[in-house]
């Protein structure tokens, strides 16, 4: 148990320094994926699966990009929302809000 106790901090290091490696990474990789974007439209499909495999929940929705200061998302489902945002405005619409 001794020895396990003195592992723990340099564990718990190399997971911390793997996953900002992870990150930066990440970090990289998209900063290559939009060097020379102009625009992007995509369209999406959001599934919840049950841990018995079998589909509960499908929904799906568009996300919209055009530099330097254009965003859109629009998602439906049974809780439609859309956010649009520019460098002047931010705008967000729900179909319904609970508390």
């Amino acid at each position: 148990m001794n020895s396990l106790r003195g592992r723990i901090p340099v564990l718990f290091t190399l997971i911390l320094l793997s996953s900002s490696t992870w990150a930066q990474t990440a970090r990289e990789q998209l900063e290559r994926f939009s060097d020379g974007l102009e625009s992007l439209h995509a369209a999406f499909t959001q599934v919840v699966v049950s841990t018995d495999g079998r589909t509960r929940d499908q929904s799906g929705g568009e996300v919209w990009l055009k530099r330097p200061d254009r965003f859109r998302w629009s998602y439906g489902g049974d809780f439609p929302e859309s956010m649009a945002a520019s460098a002047w405005s931010f705008t967000v619409t729900c179909s319904s809000i609970s508390s």
